[in-house]
């Protein structure tokens, strides 16, 4: 589930033309998962929200 929600925020990424720290994207998914957030759908969404910390516009 978690490499899910990783491929579809890299997927995202690619689409909005940013570029990700993968590492930074991979904690993120982790520690949230950890916390209790185990349903996919709302793992995705809180990864989103935090997107400014693994996310920058690629150039």
């Amino acid at each position: 589930m978690c490499k899910r929600v990783i491929d579809q925020v890299t997927a995202d990424a690619k689409w909005y033309s940013t570029s990700i720290d993968g590492e930074v994207l991979a904690s993120t998914t982790l520690t949230l998962f950890q916390a209790g957030v185990i349903n996919e759908t709302n793992l995705l969404a809180h990864v989103r929200a935090r997107r400014h910390d693994f996310m920058k516009p690629a150039g």
